[in-house]
């Protein structure tokens, strides 16, 4: 099993906004996807990608053990999860979903069918550590991302002591309310030089393309997620933020926490 430093994985395709950054990017993509609908409308946007082997779309939700289980699928697309923990804490924000049964397929899996990609993507609601800790054992990407807990400063500092012991020495956290603004560095510093705007709710730049400045150790990440926690607790989604109102008055006054993406960088 090795490392390709032509291949990204995107963990939680949703509607492949970041698929088809990466795909612009001459980048082979792997996608792991496991609702159904979403997965139907993937194969026909990225048909041709698909034909000529640069994109493989896995229709799976990703799991500890392999075969079959319940999917959590939501109206709002992006909630869909097989963590009952996390559809129950949907449903008490006003979200219904209807259970499906999806194929399961284990992180180890994934990696050795597929090897081992460049740059890991990894927004799966409820199961994006299972992919980290099976890293463990076998060859790591150069950079991976996952979405960042908003609410407990323990458990984000659990999740963070995981990666950095896989080796993992740097680290930039990427307000996600803002990717729409990201403008990409030119020349660039990952794949082709592209011209692209960020929809709302993509994950945005990676890798090397990411402001070098912005790159922190350990502590000084800890540090920082604090005050961001801090944050979330007086104006975040189980507080102010939680009204739709409040929360658009909240942005638009620039107090509104949004959410975090947390990249990491092998040293």
């Amino acid at each position: 099993m090795k490392r390709s430093d032509d291949l990204i994985f995107d963990l939680g395709v949703h509607t492949g906004e970041d698929t088809a950054f990466y795909l612009k990017k001459g980048f082979r993509v792997v996608g792991v996807e496991a609702n159904p609908d979403l997965c139907s409308e993937l194969r026909r946007t990225f048909a041709a990608e698909i034909a000529r082997g640069q994109f493989l779309l896995v229709e799976a939700a990703i799991s500890e053990s392999e075969g079959s289980g319940v999917f959590y699928q939501f109206e709002k697309t992006v909630w869909g999860t097989t963590s009952a923990d996390w559809a129950d804490r949907n449903e008490h924000m006003g979200r219904s979903y209807r259970e499906v049964e999806v194929k399961y397929i284990s992180p180890i899996h994934l990696y050795s069918e597929y090897g081992i990609p460049y740059f890991m993507k990894v927004d799966i609601e409820g199961a994006d550590m299972l992919c980290i800790a099976a890293l463990h054992d076998v060859p790591k990407p150069k950079f991976l991302s996952v979405e960042a807990e908003k609410h407990d400063i323990d458990k984000f500092t659990r999740e963070l002591r995981i990666i950095s012991d896989l080796g993992y020495t740097e680290f930039q956290l990427v307000q996600q309310e803002y990717v729409p603004f990201q403008r990409l560095p030119r020349p660039p510093r990952e794949g082709n030089e592209i011209r692209h705007r960020f929809a709302f709710g993509s994950s945005g730049m990676f890798g090397n393309d990411l402001p070098e400045r912005r790159w922190r150790d350990f502590d000084s990440t800890l540090e920082r997620y604090q005050r961001i926690v801090q944050r979330h607790s007086l104006f975040g989604d189980y507080a102010l933020g939680r009204n739709r109102i409040a929360r658009h008055l909240l942005r638009a006054t620039g107090l509104y926490p949004g959410w975090h993406d947390l990249h990491a960088r092998l040293s």
